[in-house]
Formats: C-alpha cells, sequence, structure tokens
C-alpha cells in the first residue's frame, strides 16, 4: 500500500483513488498471490515448481473472485481510511469475508 501512495500520492479525489485500485489490481494483487502460492508451498514442504503449477493452475479463478469485491473494498479504503489503519480495514474484511468453519 505504501507503494501506491508513494507513485499516486494521497486518494483525496475519486480519481486519485480509482487509480490507486487499478495500479494495484492489475499490478500488485498478481504478485501478492504468486508470493503467497510461494509460501505456501514451502509450508507445505512443496517446491517452487508446484506453487508455480498452482498458480497458473488457479489465477484466473483467483483474479476474477478478487474482481468481484476487492477493487470496491479499495475504494472504500483509500478514499476514508486513514493510511495507519488501513491494513487493518483490510484484515477485518478478510476476516468477515471467510467462511466460519
Amino acid at each position: 500500500m505504501g507503494i501506491l501512495e508513494k507513485v499516486v500520492g494521497p486518494a483525496t479525489t475519486v480519481q486519485a483513488a480509482a487509480k490507486k485500485v487499478a495500479l494495484g489490481h492489475f499490478f500488485l494483487f498478481p504478485s501478492y498471490t504468486a508470493l503467497f502460492y510461494g509460501w505456501l508451498s514451502v509450508f507445505e514442504g512443496k517446491g517452487l515448481t508446484e506453487a508455480k503449477q498452482k498458480f497458473e493452475d488457479t489465477w484466473w479463478d483467483i483474479f476474477v473472485a478478487g474482481s468481484a469485491f476487492w477493487p470496491a473494498a479499495n475504494m472504500v479504503n483509500f478514499m476514508y481510511c486513514p493510511p495507519m489503519y488501513r491494513v487493518l480495514y483490510l484484515l477485518s474484511l478478510i476476516h468477515i469475508s471467510e467462511p466460519t468453519r
């Protein structure tokens, strides 16, 4: 998130917030997803080959599902949350969006 703040600046307008959302969704989201699969494979005792394969097999579904929810959530995040609370806001959304087990 700090990267977007440096590149775009504060989201004082809807256009600035939308620019942050677009940059984050198309550049940061894929890299975070790839890193997630890499670390998950390490923790599961698998290699990077399996992580790469899992990413390739599920990338499109994850991107489509993420596109339905996260852009709107991030617009609210950038427009109304002070920078020091943005991660907390996103973590709370992840928590409530997770199905109960």
